[in-house]
């Protein structure tokens, strides 16, 4: 069968998140996109419901109320890495999502540093230096989706998609007095996450 070239456009955040969930299931984003498509054309619809609730009573249940009040923390972490090595994400990649803070932070803490020793020592990767990247989102919080997220910008907080600012200069999220000279550039930068996703929590 003949096969043709289509392009489409998607938000960088949404197309990360997917490029992750394709790698675990041992898919790439082409396979999956026409997985997808042959379920429409076999179903004659799209193969899920899509529908816009114009009720607010949803969001006015206890249940709901309950669930603003129980926050999830998805993190994702990944190296920087050349773009030819691109495909080693399937290998280091980590995601997982938390009910607990305290629990998300050890996880982003503990495998950031088991990705720093996994390709620190693999001679497959060409790195001028050792850097692992996270995103942290947090859903269920007051309706609102927040993202604080580490990378080539350095470290970036969203609100909802539209508030958006750097927490580069934030050094003072966190009493002075909880900074130590043996504090590494990692270190500062956990206290700094950690306080500010705090402040959010309360």
């Amino acid at each position: 069968m003949s096969q043709t070239l289509i392009t489409i456009r998607m938000d960088e955040q949404v197309k990360r998140n997917f490029e992750y969930v394709c790698n675990e299931l041992g898919l790439n984003m082409s396979t999956a996109i026409n997985i997808f498509a042959k379920k429409v054309c076999r179903d004659q619809g799209i193969p899920f419901d899509i529908s816009m609730k114009s009720n607010n009573e949803n969001y006015k249940t206890k249940e709901s109320s309950t669930m603003t009040n129980s926050p999830k923390f998805t993190v994702y972490l990944y190296p920087e890495i050349q773009p030819e090595n691109r495909d080693l994400l399937s290998v280091v990649a980590y995601n997982k999502t938390f009910s607990d803070f305290e629990e998300a932070f050890d996880f982003l803490v503990n495998k950031s540093t088991e990705l720093q020793n996994t390709y620190e020592n693999s001679q497959d990767i060409n790195l001028s230096k050792s850097c692992v990247f996270f995103d942290i989102i947090i859903t269920d919080l007051r309706s609102h989706k927040y993202i604080i997220q580490f990378g080539l910008e350095g470290l970036m907080y969203t609100k909802d998609d539209s508030e958006s600012f750097s927490l580069d200069d934030q050094g003072k999220a966190f009493d002075e007095g909880d900074e130590h000279e043996s504090d590494t550039e990692d270190d500062i930068l956990y206290k700094i996450v950690y306080s500010f996703i705090r402040g959010l929590l309360e």
